[in-house]
């Protein structure tokens, strides 16, 4: 299990539940101001995000030793919200500076890179009306959170280019974040996690 805070990354072993043993990562010095929005790939690699004073990147790391392998990203990414590992590609949600509005507004895109770091194309999420904070991935769909709409998960097609249906639950008040466990989705807020069915 892995836990990012601030310049920090905790390596969990767990056995029968109980943690036995903690790898602790510090990246003060590489990177700028704080680590967060971690995801693995299937080949192991950990993918996060950095913050800098001029925008963000993503940073990978080796999932065992934790230490820095390589970043991309810092020429096109600007506000990041979430990561998400698709096939061999890695999807980032971003909010990037409307070029035709004079205004300061945003537009809501998941920029999509190979995991080797190459930029591969820009998907418009805003177009569906989705700000996502936060983005998780699972046979073969992306679940988004709107800042939009607190209470909705948007549901597209795993290169984001079609939005399938909004998901409204019933319960008030879900959190931002979402993650996945045994292919279900969870959410939670002050104290309390919700498993959402029938997405």
């Amino acid at each position: 299990m892995y836990v990012c805070s601030d310049n920090c990354i905790r390596r969990y072993q767990l056995h029968d539940g109980d943690r036995v043993a903690t790898l602790q990562a510090e990246y003060a010095d590489a990177l700028h101001d704080g680590i967060y929005k971690l995801v693995a790939a299937p080949s192991g690699m950990m993918f996060a995000t950095t913050c800098w004073d001029d925008g963000e990147d993503v940073v990978a790391l080796d999932p065992l030793t934790l230490e820095y392998r390589y970043r991309f990203g810092s020429d096109i990414l600007h506000d990041v919200y979430g990561l998400a590992v698709v096939g061999d590609e890695l999807f980032v949600c971003d909010r990037t500076p409307d070029p035709n509005d004079e205004d300061g507004a945003e537009l809501a895109v998941l920029q999509v890179f190979r995991l080797s770091g190459e930029h591969r194309r820009e998907v418009r999420v805003d177009r569906f009306g989705v700000h996502p904070t936060h983005i998780v991935h699972c046979d073969g769909r992306l679940y988004l959170r709107s800042s939009e709409d607190s209470n909705a998960i948007h549901v597209l097609t795993d290169d984001g280019s079609e939005l399938l249906h909004t998901y409204v639950p019933k319960e008030q008040g879900l959190g931002f974040e979402i993650c996945l466990h045994e292919r279900r989705l969870i959410t939670g807020r002050s104290h309390c996690l919700t498993i959402l069915r029938g997405l």
